[in-house]
């Protein structure tokens, strides 16, 4: 299938961000829909997220083990970016309203 510009950009996005996770020593998962399943390429989302047990890693790999509000904080700002460099993705508003839901918790 052909993709739209704006998919092609997510999915360009996604694959270096899997990438560099690589080099920051993160594994590949099998958890739905996190940025480190590789099958998650293939998906028309292109879901850029990442699993609790990854969200955690990458945590303690910024040395930020101390600060429980770093979650919340990582879905902020996700959330800015997200929505700036994706909105014409059909399926932002998805992620964005996924990360309004994380920010809540």
């Amino acid at each position: 299938a052909t993709r739209s510009p704006q998919a092609r950009d997510v999915q360009f996005f996604g694959t270096v961000c899997h990438e560099l996770m690589h080099t920051m020593g993160f594994d590949h998962t099998t958890y739905w829909r996190c940025l480190m399943n590789p099958s998650i390429q293939d998906d028309e989302e292109g879901w850029l997220m990442l699993a609790p047990h990854n969200l955690k890693k990458l945590q303690l790999f910024l040395e930020k083990a101390d600060d429980d509000d770093f979650a919340t904080t990582w879905y902020r700002l996700l959330r800015s970016k997200w929505w700036c460099m994706f909105e014409q993705h059909k399926y932002a508003r998805v992620h964005v309203e996924w990360l309004d839901q994380m920010i809540e918790l």
